[in-house]
């Protein structure tokens, strides 16, 4: 099946959906057990905690108390790097490889183990992002990427336990948070006026847009049918009711009257 919904070009991108900021993406740590959960835009909601598949490891709802930003990242250069780097990373700690001897370390250890996922999800964004380059989606001339860190030390982590370097079009960056937990960086604000109003006149002009096309369709097939304007057909439509009422008023005492003879 074919998907009918229009790609999001450069110019609509810019100023898509201006509260939940769809350009950036954000790495979430539960401050207790180190699991992390992945957000395009920075709302965390509970149905991100879908992302733990297994289901005893899965809390039951979304403590905000418990949860900080550990990585921001901004500066994509279409949604489509958003949902690639998201999905990457994803997919990568869902099939993340076991130690050799992973049945024989006792349960709560390896529960333990399998919940600290501060590291691999690091190491998965370096992936992702090189990954972006390879295909083309980034490039080194005309790509910023920039990578906000709560903690500037685990930036060196995938060249510590991958091997991985980082792309030349990723800037690193300190992330300021308030009372250990809201982002106060600039970056992540809201969008200036300017923008959102951009975005405000270009939904009313799509609208219109739609409208228009709506009513060339309904002529069309006013054309088609020999119906030149809508008062005749609304006409056609209200005599067609009418003579069906007054049938079934007509019919309604006849058959009284008979029942009463």
């Amino acid at each position: 099946m074919v998907n009918s919904r229009p790609l999001v070009n450069q110019s609509s991108f810019d100023i898509l959906n201006c509260k939940r900021r769809l350009d950036q993406f954000f790495i979430y740590a539960n401050i207790n057990t180190k699991q992390v959960l992945l957000t395009i835009g920075r709302n965390l909601k509970s149905r991100y905690l879908k992302q733990i598949k297994d289901v005893k490891l899965r809390p039951h709802k979304i403590r905000r108390d418990f949860w900080k930003p550990i990585i921001a990242v901004t500066g994509f250069s279409s949604y489509g790097s958003v949902t690639a780097t998201h999905n990457a990373i994803r997919d990568k700690l869902d099939t993340y490889p076991k130690p050799p001897n992973y049945k024989q370390i006792a349960r709560k250890i390896r529960q333990i183990e399998d919940m600290d996922q501060i590291d691999k999800s690091i190491c998965n964004l370096c992936y992702a992002l090189n990954k972006l380059g390879l295909k083309g989606m980034e490039n080194n001339e005309t790509s910023r990427i920039k990578i906000f860190w709560e903690r500037e030390t685990l930036k060196d982590v995938p060249a510590k336990k991958a091997g991985l370097e980082w792309p030349r079009f990723v800037v690193h960056k300190k992330l300021f948070l308030d009372r250990g937990r809201l982002m106060i960086n600039n970056e992540f604000g809201p969008k200036p006026f300017k923008v959102r109003q951009a975005y405000k006149e270009e939904k009313l002009k799509e609208k219109a847009r739609k409208l228009e096309e709506r009513l060339k369709r309904i002529q069309l097939k006013r054309e088609k049918s020999g119906i030149k304007s809508i008062g005749v057909m609304n006409r056609l439509l209200l005599g067609g009711k009418s003579m069906s009422k007054n049938k079934t008023n007509a019919s309604g005492p006849s058959s009284i009257s008979e029942s009463d003879h």
